[in-house]
């Protein structure tokens, strides 16, 4: 059974979790390289009691993002502006289904959602430029993305 190979990108849920690119496969050791470029020796003892997420396995992964609005923002066009960045994206697999939707009503924000799926490969370059489209777009659009704020209250005295 081998459940990744040199090159993929795996995830290791023990005490401390780690993760990385595997680099090396030997008889007693699996060596990953960390995204800032460490190696992280794990026994292969280790790896076989261990629960693996290979992130990498699929050619395809499911991209969720979520933001949240103001209740004064209109959901309606919060849809539509999500739907057009995302039918407009290159990298969005929009014969494969995009949703979006209303996650939440939370404390101080309409939790806004969205699912598409996009090449593994691509998945971290589609998720920053989303995030950043997203942004840009309900700024131009007047869809406030609120903010965690502090009111103070002075007591007049008397």
């Amino acid at each position: 059974m081998k459940p990744f190979q040199v090159g993929d990108y795996i995830i290791i849920a023990q005490q401390t979790s780690c993760e990385g690119t595997v680099y090396k496969i030997e008889i007693c050791y699996t060596t990953l390289l960390s995204i800032d470029n460490k190696h992280i020796v794990i026994p292969n003892g280790t790896l076989s009691n261990s629960i693996i997420t290979n992130v990498t396995a699929r050619d395809l992964r499911k991209l969720e993002i979520k933001v949240g609005i103001s209740y004064d923002s209109g959901i309606q066009k919060a849809k539509e502006i999500l739907e057009e960045i995302l039918h407009n994206d290159e990298d969005t697999k929009d014969d494969k289904g995009m949703v979006r939707f209303v996650d939440e009503l939370g404390e101080n924000a309409v939790i806004m959602g969205l699912r598409v799926w996009v090449a593994t490969d691509k998945y971290w370059s589609v998720k920053w430029r989303l995030n950043q489209l997203i942004k840009e777009a309900f700024d131009a659009n007047g869809i406030e993305i609120p903010y965690n704020q502090v009111h103070v209250k002075e007591e007049s005295r008397i």
